[in-house]
């Protein structure tokens, strides 16, 4: 119980810091150009860093319009994941099985008031439907056994935490 309310607090603080604030564009020297892409990274796994979505439920999300960027970063020690579905911060829980199985659970979100956008809810769905994962590179694959489309498609962006 101690976890779960040090999880909250922590989601919490993290929220009344980051805000529901437009994330900057960076300029200058530092700037990385849209349409440049990651380099793949050899042997990739769940825990190695930042997940930003590049696909959902088939759909290009590159072009779409968020309040945050929809990533999940995976924490290995207490199997837990954090991220945003493109406005609201989520937490939960991860579990992993045999044949690249995988689910989340007491998954939770926080409330924050968000322009519309389409990734939102979607995002939500594929977390509660995820069965299975699969990286090839620096390419996460979510899916499950009642699509044959991927549920969402990551890429590991190395200069994120």
């Amino acid at each position: 119980m101690k976890i779960v309310q040090l999880f909250l607090t922590v989601l919490i603080v993290a929220t009344a810091v980051t805000g529901c604030g437009q994330q900057k564009e960076k300029k200058g020297e530092d700037a990385t150009p849209e349409t440049e892409k990651p380099e793949p990274v050899a042997n990739a796994s769940l825990t190695d860093g930042y997940w930003k979505l590049i696909t959902l439920k088939g759909v290009d999300v590159s072009n779409v319009e968020m309040t945050d960027e929809a990533s999940l970063v995976f924490l290995e020690e207490e199997r837990r994941v954090a991220g945003s579905n493109g406005c609201n911060r989520i937490g939960g829980f991860y579990t992993l099985g045999d044949n690249n199985s995988l689910s989340f659970s007491q998954l939770m979100n926080t409330q924050m008031a968000c322009p519309p956008n389409d990734i939102e809810g979607p995002f939500m769905d594929v977390m509660t439907t995820t069965e299975t994962y699969s990286i090839t590179g620096n390419t996460l694959t979510l899916g499950s056994s009642t699509s044959e489309t991927p549920l969402a498609v990551f890429v590991l962006d190395p200069t994120k935490e």
